[in-house]
């Protein structure tokens, strides 16, 4: 009994002290003893308008949890959400961003509550970022950024362009967007764009940025002339969504045309069909859309009018004559020739010939004359520069040669046991000296006369090849010719418009009277007499040039009087046929044709050849001239 008086003292005393010690004291008899507050509070949000409120139970018996919520200064609204007992979580799908709300926790049992558990969180609203621009065309550009929001309602897009106002809500996109195409913007302009994240009447911050609308200008414009009267213009378009290009032209010193040609969009090139020969076009090429222009790319080019070139002439007759040239233009509407005679006045436009001509027959030229033709092709009242040529007349001591093919060699007639081996040869056109050259002439160009019989009118003897092919060359620059021969090699320019030697096969050709029939011994005739100076009948001398008759064409002293250089190296005749022989291309002698004042009868034939040394010379050894006037005049 003693034992359980102390026991019951020493308690009351323990509970009357910890009674003194903390004021919270409940009895172990009170319903709430067992609800114990949450711990360990804590708040996240989980999108722009919603946030989780967690904690840790504490208590055993409760009947469940009551949420206090306080948005920013407003009062506490008690009782804003009640739980069932063993919830350890709330989500708030009411609240704003921006905001900073406090929330309580407090477990409750029938009219019990325990203390509460409080916490605040500050809610945000996460602008956009990583705002970026790209121009996409001429009129719109795409916006693209970083959705770091959850939860917003949707973003809305404001615009500035230039210095202007800005236009706030310029687009209201949806949520979860994270770009946005603007295709009504000007180009050459600037534009500054916001992008904000909304949720009902609340925004995030906005992030900015700013593009200038670049109207790219057409590059590496090039131009090409097609023809006379048409050129193209080419360029890279380095432009999307213009509406098209603009062309302005500007023509010599004339005023720009501009809006000169208008084309549609994505063109990169023009062709100009209305433009003229030699004249400067300056083209501005403009990329446009709406009322807004590019800068322009600009370029020239002087039309060319080609001139023709390689201008020849052959003779096709003592009377006519074939001008030739390249065409080197192209639309041009024709070509005009003008002729000049002598010192005479030009005579333009004497003949006016189609487009693309490269040919002009003259039918009415006098092989003695001098003339000059200018060829230009024209277009419209433009005319390109002309390719001109003179013709430097045929001395009147000259034959001419027909072209033709005759038999080398005697056949038939008197003498045929004489006769050579024979082949064909083709010949073209020439004049021939009428007279073998006198030393009258030799002394006028050479300024010697080398002469053993002399003689003004007598054939110059006494001179070797070499000597022959130097008055040949002298005599044409004296008279503004083209020579034939290199003497520093003695080679042989066979086209060449100057004097020079006849070919073996000209001479006979000359000789024959440009024909086989009839087959004549000597030059004109089978009477050497009537035709030729030899040793029965000239006295052991040179004459006069001229005073025996001629063959039928023309030529005099063919047979007899002077043996006469030619072109040639000796050597045996080809046995096939030939077309305009030259002779070897080397040898040791050159040959000579005719028979001379110390001649028989044989010698003078037309037929008989002999050769020489080309440094040697003798007083029966003489020559006469040739022009290829087949080439050039």
């Amino acid at each position: 009994m003693i034992k359980r008086t102390i026991y019951l003292i020493v308690l009351v005393t323990f509970l009357l002290i910890t009674a003194c010690d903390n004021d919270d004291f409940v009895s172990p008899y009170d319903p709430s003893y067992r609800l114990l507050p949450p711990s360990d509070l804590k708040i996240k949000q989980i999108a722009v308008n919603k946030c989780k409120v967690s904690w840790k139970v504490n208590s055993l018996d409760e009947e469940g949890f009551k949420i206090a919520r306080k948005k920013d200064s407003d009062e506490w609204v008690e009782d804003f959400a009640v739980l069932a007992k063993r919830s350890n979580e709330f989500i708030d799908d009411k609240v704003f961003p921006n905001s900073t709300y406090k929330y309580r926790v407090t477990v409750f049992a029938d009219e019990y509550s325990s203390s509460s558990s409080e916490s605040l969180a500050i809610l945000d609203f996460l602008e956009p970022s990583n705002l970026q621009i790209t121009q996409l065309s001429v009129s719109s550009c795409k916006l693209t950024w970083e959705d770091n929001s959850v939860g917003e309602d949707g973003f809305k897009i404001s615009r500035k362009k230039n210095s202007e106002e800005w236009v706030e809500s310029y687009a209201v996109l949806t949520a979860n967007s994270e770009e946005f195409i603007d295709d009504k913007a000007h180009p050459n302009s600037t534009y500054t764009y916001r992008v904000t994240a909304f949720v009902d009447k609340y925004s995030s911050s906005s992030i900015e940025s700013s593009i200038l609308m670049e109207f790219s200008k057409p590059t590496n414009l090039q131009i090409t002339q097609l023809s006379l009267s048409s050129c193209q213009l080419s360029w890279e378009d380095n432009s999307v969504g213009e509406e098209g290009y603009r062309i302005s032209r500007k023509k010599d010193d004339e005023e720009w045309i501009e809006s000169y040609a208008v084309l549609t969009a994505n063109s990169d090139e023009f062709i100009d069909d209305k433009v003229l020969p030699n004249s400067t076009y300056k083209y501005r090429v403009t990329v446009f859309a709406d009322e807004y222009s590019s800068s322009s790319s600009e370029s020239l080019i002087i039309v060319d009018f080609p001139e023709p070139s390689n201008l020849q002439i052959t003779l096709l007759s003592p009377s006519s004559c074939q001008l030739t040239w390249e065409d080197n233009s192209v639309g041009e509407e024709g070509y005009r020739i003008s002729r000049k005679k002598n010192s005479e006045e030009w005579i333009e436009s004497y003949a006016v010939l189609a487009a693309n001509s490269e040919e002009f027959i003259e039918a009415e030229v006098d092989a003695w004359q001098n003339y000059s033709y200018r060829v230009s092709a024209f277009y419209e009242e433009v005319y390109s520069d002309f390719a001109e040529i003179n013709i430097p007349g045929v001395s009147e001591n000259f034959v001419y040669v027909p072209g033709g093919t005759f038999t080398m060699g005697r056949t038939t007639g008197s003498g045929a046991s004489n006769a050579l081996p024979t082949h064909k040869v083709t010949l073209s056109l020439f004049y021939i000296g009428k007279y073998e050259i006198t030393q009258a002439e030799y002394q006028a160009v050479m300024g010697t006369n080398p002469s053993y019989f002399t003689g003004a009118d007598k054939p110059v003897e006494g001179v070797s090849w070499y000597n022959a092919v130097e008055y040949c060359n002298a005599r044409s620059t004296q008279e503004g010719l083209t020579q034939c021969y290199n003497t520093s090699d003695w080679s042989f320019n066979f086209s060449a418009n100057g004097y020079r030697l006849p070919t073996e096969a000209e001479w006979e050709y000359a000789a024959r009277g440009a024909t086989n029939n009839p087959d004549y011994l000597y030059s004109g005739s089978n009477d050497i007499n009537s035709v030729a100076w030899y040793e029965s009948n000239s006295g052991s001398t040179t004459h006069n040039v001229g005073t025996k008759a001629p063959n039928s064409l023309g030529l005099y002293d063919m047979s007899g009087n002077v043996w006469e250089w030619c072109h040639d190296w000796y050597d045996n005749y080809s046995s096939g046929a030939q077309a305009d022989p030259v002779g070897p291309t080397s040898g040791s002698y050159r040959v000579y044709r005719g028979g001379s004042w110390g001649s028989s009868a044989t010698g003078c034939r037309v037929i008989n050849r002999s050769y020489y040394n080309p440094s040697n010379s003798y007083n029966n050894l003489g020559f006469r001239v040739v022009r290829s006037l087949k080439y050039l005049f």
